[in-house]
Formats: structure tokens, C-alpha cells, sequence
């Protein structure tokens, strides 16, 4: 029996490999293809040393004021940019029912009457059409 020519076996094939390169060649290939390996199974388990930070959920925070707002048919999206930079503001919630939406003032820890202060000076600006203390 002859064998099959589209057949190629572990010996042929390096025998091919042989003959179309020097064995230098041929074992600096396998040398930098199991050095690739090496590599690559390093990069793979090496442990990521991080800034040894933590992280905090955003919407987890107790200190900042909660306030929310409503703002008018008439505010344009650079008209409410604005607001919330003025204030510090950050949007975490809406619109909910009645075009609601939740605001975090930053970085505050305000007492309860602070807290309705600022409520009232937000109520007096053009880009806002109601705001109350939330939590």
C-alpha cells in the first residue's frame, strides 16, 4: 500500500521543514515559539499589583446632600450643565414620575436646615421649576 499523498505525517513534515530550512533556522523558531509560550503564560498568571486604593459606590455615599429637582420645559442641556457645576451637583436618578430628578450635592455633610437653604436658593434659579430635600 501506498500511502495516501494528502496525508502528512509528524516525519514528513519535518523532513519538508528540514529540507526548506537549515536546522539553525529551525531551532530558532522552536526556540522563539516556546519562548512566546513562556511569555505569554507569565503575562497570564502574574499577579496585578494594584495602587492598593479601594473603591466606593457611588450612590453609597451618606454625607452628600440629596436633593430633588424639576427643571423647566425651557432649560437647555448647557442651561442644567451649568446648574449642576454651580452647585457641584451630579445627576443619580430620572427623570422619575413628575420629570423628577435626584441630585447629589458633593462632598457636603449639611445640617438639615443647610440642606433647606440650598433647596431654596435652587428654587430660585431660572433653569430649575421645583426642588425639595431628598433622601
Amino acid at each position: 500500500m501506498q500511502d495516501d499523498p494528502g496525508l502528512v505525517g509528524t516525519g514528513s513534515l519535518y523532513t519538508k521543514l528540514e529540507s526548506n530550512f537549515s536546522s539553525r533556522i529551525l531551532v530558532w523558531l522552536v526556540g522563539g515559539a516556546i519562548f512566546a509560550v513562556i511569555v505569554q503564560a507569565g503575562l497570564k498568571t502574574a499577579p496585578v499589583s494594584g495602587t492598593g486604593g479601594s473603591y466606593q459606590i457611588a450612590s453609597a455615599s451618606t454625607e452628600d446632600a440629596v436633593v430633588a429637582v424639576r427643571f423647566g420645559q425651557n432649560a437647555s442641556l448647557a442651561d442644567i450643565t451649568k446648574f449642576l457645576n454651580a452647585y457641584k451637583a451630579s445627576l443619580v436618578d430620572g427623570p422619575r414620575p413628575g420629570g423628577l430628578y435626584k441630585l447629589r450635592i458633593a462632598n457636603t455633610t449639611l445640617s438639615p436646615n443647610e440642606i433647606a437653604k440650598l433647596v431654596g436658593r435652587m428654587a430660585q434659579e431660572k433653569v430649575v421649576e421645583f426642588a425639595v430635600a431628598a433622601q
